[in-house]
């Protein structure tokens, strides 16, 4: 994925997107989606909240769900990484909840390389 990143973000695109976003729900995404009904077929794209509709980019509407959230700081993408592995080793198996099977979110509040400020959204459903 941060191959990914790196070539959405040294094309251009990247900065084409910014300025679809919604100054309410500001952050990048990186979003993983189903994206069909073989298991573990899934897809990893780049966006923003927006209520901008171009067709320069695809759009997609997140369904409603139950989310826990985690913050997290520091050093890309070790830090988040890192988080994504305490949720779904530590976290995840005692908190009473399981995976929805919905797309999850990283959310990138502030994305410098070596502090990047971020979220990671996990859909969750009660045991």
């Amino acid at each position: 994925m941060p191959e990914f990143w790196n070539e959405v973000s040294s094309s251009g695109k990247l900065e084409q997107l910014i300025p679809h976003m919604d100054q309410n729900n500001p952050g990048v995404m990186g979003i993983s989606l189903m994206t069909s009904e073989v298991q573990d077929a899934w897809e990893y794209v780049i966006g923003v909240a927006s209520n901008d509709t171009t067709e320069e980019f695809a759009q997609y509407e997140i369904p409603a769900a139950k989310w826990a959230v985690f913050s997290g700081t520091g050093p890309m993408p070790g830090a988040i990484q890192e988080l994504q592995q305490q949720v779904f080793t530590e976290w995840l198996p005692t908190s009473g909840f399981e995976y929805a099977e919905l797309p999850d979110i990283e959310l990138y509040l502030n994305m410098e390389p070596e502090n990047a400020q971020f979220q990671v959204w996990l859909p969750v459903r009660a045991k």
